[in-house]
């Protein structure tokens, strides 16, 4: 996957190194950090920073929700767009035309048992995947959907992370649902953006806050990739700003809790020979003290027996035919 060190450096365009400046300038000028990564005469990355600091919110190994503003003793910065770089194939070119990767016998599968442990064996690593530009952020989708779902990840011959979303019944499969928008985000999520040329991808850490969500990915500000491009997959918290859809692992999908049944205030009672209704509402504890008058309770619970069909024509309970009363 690294190229050879004897192979001659390409010069970078003069063009591409003045188009970088000025556009770091005006940025600095206008209040945002751009932070531009350049590699073999190409823009790997464009990462917006947001003039505010946010906290991040991820779910820790406990399965619960941390507020925080670093993680693993590296800060999560706050940031407003990444505009990732390409994803080809090393000496293949971008794919066939059904959008499929060739596989050149790369091999490189990771915990993906839950979001913490995708996370924590991924964290700080400059993962290629056979990638032409190296640590890129469809890097680390590709090798998530061969470690999940034993096949790989499309950019619908596109070579950029925002494709992801243009053939989302390839990608999907049996193994994902795809979602449009960003209601209901939860870790485990890859989420796809657009923004920029290129788009980003990353798999959410938690739920959005505020308008962002932690995100795990590559190419997005981590330690640089020395001999590859790119960069090592690190945590931000990102703007959903522009954010397509995303697909979520079915294995990830947290259960429905059942409802806990609320108790039923019924009470059933079967007449017997002898009975009388009064005593029936004493001996049940309905009485209320009160049984008789226009508010009394031998009216309010007649009114029931006549809507269960249990009196006879004379207006008597009849005798073994089981009624509830609903206490009021």
């Amino acid at each position: 996957m690294a190229k050879s060190k004897k192979q001659a450096r390409k010069r970078i365009p003069i063009k591409s190194i003045i188009a970088a400046i000025t556009a770091a300038i005006i940025a600095i000028l206008s209040g945002i950090i751009i932070n531009i990564n350049i590699e073999n005469g190409k823009t790997n990355a464009t990462i917006t920073y947001s003039p505010q600091e946010l906290p991040a919110y991820l779910v820790d190994d406990q399965g619960e929700v941390i507020e925080t503003t670093e993680y693993d003793g590296e800060e999560i910065p706050t940031v407003e767009e990444v505009d990732g770089g390409m994803f080809e194939d090393e000496n293949t070119g971008y794919s066939v035309t059904d959008g499929e990767y060739e596989d050149l016998g790369w091999s490189e599968t990771y915990d993906v048992s839950s979001p913490e442990a995708f996370r924590n064996d991924t964290l700080g690593k400059c993962i290629i995947a056979n990638n032409k530009y190296g640590a890129q952020c469809v890097s680390l989708a590709r090798v998530f959907w061969w470690s999940y779902a034993n096949r790989d990840v499309s950019t619908c011959g596109t070579g950029m992370a925002k494709g992801m979303m243009n053939c989302t019944e390839q990608n999907a499969g049996d193994d994902f649902l795809v979602f449009w928008g960003s209601n209901g985000i939860q870790a485990g999520d890859w989420l796809i953006f657009d923004g920029g040329q290129f788009g980003h991808v990353g798999m959410a850490l938690g739920e959005v806050v505020n308008g962002y969500v932690a995100l795990l990915g590559e190419n997005q500000g981590g330690h640089k990739c020395e001999g590859y491009g790119g960069s090592a997959t690190n945590i931000i918290n990102i703007s959903i700003k522009n954010l397509i859809g995303y697909y979520r692992p079915k294995a990830y999908i947290k259960p429905v809790p059942t409802p806990t049944p609320t108790p039923s205030s019924d009470i059933e009672y079967t007449y017997s020979k002898g009975d009388f209704f009064s005593k029936v509402l004493v001996k049940l504890g309905l009485d209320e003290g009160k049984l008789w008058g226009k508010d009394g309770t031998v009216k309010f619970y007649t009114k029931q027996l006549v809507e269960q069909n249990v009196l006879d024509r004379k207006g008597n309970v009849k005798i073994g035919i089981p009624f509830k009363l609903e206490k009021r």
